[in-house]
């Protein structure tokens, strides 16, 4: 799969996703009060307040930003409606949501321009921006080290690059403790409350059909499968083969699914903290969880949603995050941090 492949099958994916409004961990009920929590101890003040008081109080208000990754625009006017700035830019390399987003933008009238860039081919202009800002995004970039080299070249002197990401394990292969951790929890899970939801009717018939014919199983169809399907129809049957509709217990998910979805997922999330550290500053970093929420109810969260037990259930989980991310008995999936030119 070249470039040009790789970037649309990415593009059309995230816009699929956006158009069916799949549910994912963050939409969990306590979700957002978590993240604030672990980052000021305020249920109402999260990650964008503190590290944004921070920006302001060293490169002002009244700049210009650019925002990595836009999706459809959510982040935006919010930069704006914190004062972190008087203007916005935004990038991402789907055009359906770059257009969606300005659209909206523009339906506000609000001054923020919006436009289609490839984060591993930068090319931002020298010196332009008082802050970048990337939010969720560079989990999804490969050439980390252009990217950065570039965003540095992009802030003007002094200026700032905030940064929301996952930074846990590449290709979400959780470490062992991290299972573990999550493990003990499901135990305490009804079954109701174990059962993935939301994925599109063909899947659920292809694992139908694994169920009916347990015969797929064996390595020996895999080794033919392997053989005689195209790269892509291999990936999707071992996505197939390695999923469960019922969580029984959390693994890391099969690498090779990311081939039929989005080859760009969390492609080397582990390293974007080092390769900051080496071109930046480090002024700033809060810890945001998601070591053990995120395993545990990225296909489950709809169980949780408008539902009194589920709700109790959640809190306690995020709960006993926060303790052992305070406790540094595991580390914090996300963090939220502010680098200097």
């Amino acid at each position: 799969m070249n470039r040009e492949e790789r970037n649309k099958q990415v593009a059309n994916y995230w816009s699929w996703v956006a158009d069916r409004g799949e549910l994912g961990y963050w939409n969990l009920p306590g979700w957002d009060k978590h993240q604030n929590l672990l980052a000021s101890g305020n249920p109402h003040r999260g990650w964008l307040d503190v590290l944004g008081q921070k920006v302001i109080e060293s490169v002002g208000n009244d700049g210009l930003v650019l925002s990595l990754g836009c999706g459809s625009g959510s982040l935006e006017p919010l930069l704006l409606s914190k004062g972190l700035c008087s203007r916005v830019e935004g990038c991402d390399i789907s055009a359906d949501l770059v257009a969606m987003a300005q659209q909206q933008a523009d339906k506000n009238q609000l001054p923020i321009k919006y436009f289609q860039c490839d984060l591993n081919v930068p090319n931002f202009e020298k010196s332009k921006y008082n802050i970048v800002v990337a939010a969720g995004i560079l989990h999804h970039v490969e050439n980390l080290e252009g990217l950065f080299a570039n965003v540095k070249e992009a802030l003007k002197p002094g200026g700032v690059f905030l940064v929301y990401d996952y930074i846990g394990p590449t290709r979400f292969q959780w470490t062992s403790e991290q299972t573990a951790a999550c493990n003990e929890l499901l135990k305490e899970m009804p079954l109701r409350y174990r059962w993935k939801r939301g994925y599109p009717w063909y899947y659920v018939v292809a694992r139908g059909a694994f169920n009916l014919m347990p015969w797929l199983r064996l390595g020996v169809v895999k080794k033919m499968a392997q053989r005689f399907l195209s790269n892509r129809q291999y990936c999707q049957f071992l996505r197939a083969k390695e999923s469960r509709l019922l969580m029984n217990t959390v693994l890391p998910p099969p690498p090779e699914q990311f081939i039929v979805t989005d080859p760009s997922e969390a492609v080397r999330s582990e390293e974007i903290l080092p390769l900051l550290r080496k071109c930046f500053q480090e002024e700033a970093m809060l810890p945001l969880g998601g070591t053990l929420i995120a395993p545990l109810f990225n296909r489950t969260v709809r169980n949780f949603i408008d539902n009194a037990k589920g709700k109790l259930l959640a809190n306690n989980v995020l709960k006993r995050e926060r303790e052992l991310i305070k406790n540094e008995a595991l580390p914090s999936d996300f963090v939220a941090v502010l680098m200097r030119k």
